[in-house]
């Protein structure tokens, strides 16, 4: 998607330092504003209704906007987030959908001549966006079953978050153990300072991603287990086969 840019090694640069900002500050103070209207944590915290007062959504934040604005503001904004959320889906399928594109264009999946396949009339992979459209709509169903469903799909989230990461890492860690000399370079290039952000990046990266195998409660039991590490080893399986 750079390369599609005006100046794109420039201008995706520049892209992504401004999306960590704008993030970055907009969640803080997403956070600050939650954390000052949250006048007790157990309450607002709590899945199911008792004495407590506790709306029971199931959902932190849904509670906090029932808690703070009232039924009906709070499920306006619940509603208002949800809204967004389907957008933001949206924008996942056709960034998934350019990337499914891009692998079955190398001939990375079976039967990748059809997912590579441009549709004349719509310039676009349809086929390769009906598929990733189609996988999400399954995985949004296994939190619905209540058979280790939620269980699951924590595991793939999780697996997902472990991918980006660790794509965002190798380059940086090949860049620093081999340290080409005709590395081409831009105005965005960090001079000396390159080294010390490119290991700091890869201690960050790869170490949060080694942090998301770990139980999250204990006594851990098969109920409560961290299965990530299975998909994980699954996907790799599945790799190698292919």
């Amino acid at each position: 998607m750079a390369e599609e840019t005006i100046n794109s090694k420039n201008a995706a640069s520049k892209g992504i330092i401004s999306t960590i900002l704008a993030t970055g500050f907009g969640g803080v103070g997403l956070i600050l504003a939650f954390l000052f209207s949250s006048e007790s944590l157990f309450t607002t915290m709590l899945a199911d209704d008792d004495s407590s007062g506790s709306p029971g959504t199931g959902n932190a934040v849904v509670n906090l906007f029932i808690l703070v604005g009232g039924d009906k503001w709070g499920c306006a904004l619940a509603w208002l987030v949800t809204i967004n959320l389907f957008f933001a889906l949206l924008s996942s399928i056709a960034v998934t959908g350019r990337i499914t594109y891009a692998l079955a264009r190398d001939g990375a999946f079976p039967y990748s001549s059809t997912l590579a396949y441009l549709n004349p009339y719509f310039k676009s992979p349809v086929n390769g966006i009906l598929l990733v459209m189609i996988f999400d709509g399954l995985l949004q169903l296994l939190p619905l079953d209540t058979n280790g469903g939620s269980l699951a799909f924590t595991a793939i989230i999780g697996l997902c978050v472990i991918g980006f990461q660790v794509s965002y890492g190798l380059p940086i860690l090949i860049k620093l153990v081999f340290d080409p000399k005709d590395f081409p370079m831009t105005e965005m290039d960090l001079g000396v300072w390159s080294k010390p952000f490119g290991l700091l990046s890869c201690l960050w990266l790869f170490g949060t991603s080694c942090l998301l195998f770990f139980p999250v409660s204990n006594p851990t039991t098969t109920d409560t287990m961290n299965w990530l590490i299975v998909v994980v080893a699954g996907v790799f399986l599945a790799g190698m086969l292919n």
